[in-house]
């Protein structure tokens, strides 16, 4: 697989794999410290994002390579250049690339998010107060339920301090995890080891 977009498109053998990679990175970061070398992984992010882009960076450099972060308006897009024209430049000077961009998994995420008029704040907050992740809606899931979020969190707005601080708060070892998974993911698709469906 050449080109890994979403994660519909990997086998349950995939993930596996990339679980059990992304693992074996966390107990040992520098397993393969020079897949990367002299090689060069090209990094975008449509939005800020400090957890992802550290982690991203942090995986590039634990594999041996060489990060080189593009911002929106690092690009020529917005001006004219098609993004296929883009893909070929960029694929002139790295060996991979990172796009952070629409997600797919849903859980809680900030109620404003940046660019968003602040003249809309009290409207959303009072829409989505009852949206909040409580401990009574924590106590309304199975025992055994995780909570996640991508982070910066707004305590007391999308979620409760407690359940960030509870232990069903997985939020520091996902922050943490982004790094292990990157480096799995660039570790199994440079060795083209990825099947995928496509």
């Amino acid at each position: 697989m050449k080109d890994l977009l979403r994660s519909q498109d990997l086998l349950k053998s995939d993930v596996e794999m990339l679980l059990a990679t992304a693992a074996e990175f966390a107990s040992e970061p520098l397993k393969a410290s020079n897949l990367l070398a002299n090689k060069t992984v090209a990094i975008y992010m449509s939005k800020p994002s400090t957890r992802t882009r550290l982690a991203s960076e942090s995986a590039v450099a634990h594999l041996g390579g060489t990060p080189i972060f593009l911002r929106g308006d690092d690009l020529q897009i917005g001006r004219g250049e098609t993004i296929a024209d883009t893909a070929k430049v960029i694929s002139q000077f790295a060996e991979a690339l990172i796009i952070r961009t629409f997600a797919s998994v849903l859980y809680t995420d900030v109620w404003m998010s940046m660019g968003d008029p602040e003249a809309d704040r009290i409207e959303k907050e009072k829409v989505l107060a009852s949206y909040s992740v409580s401990d009574e809606l924590m106590g309304l899931a199975s025992k055994d339920a995780i909570f996640m979020h991508c982070l910066p969190a707004h305590r007391g707005q999308e979620v409760s301090a407690s359940v960030i601080d509870g232990r069903a708060s997985k939020i520091w070892r996902q922050a943490y995890h982004r790094r292990t998974t990157i480096q799995a993911i660039l570790y199994h698709s440079l060795r083209g080891e990825i099947k995928g469906r496509i």
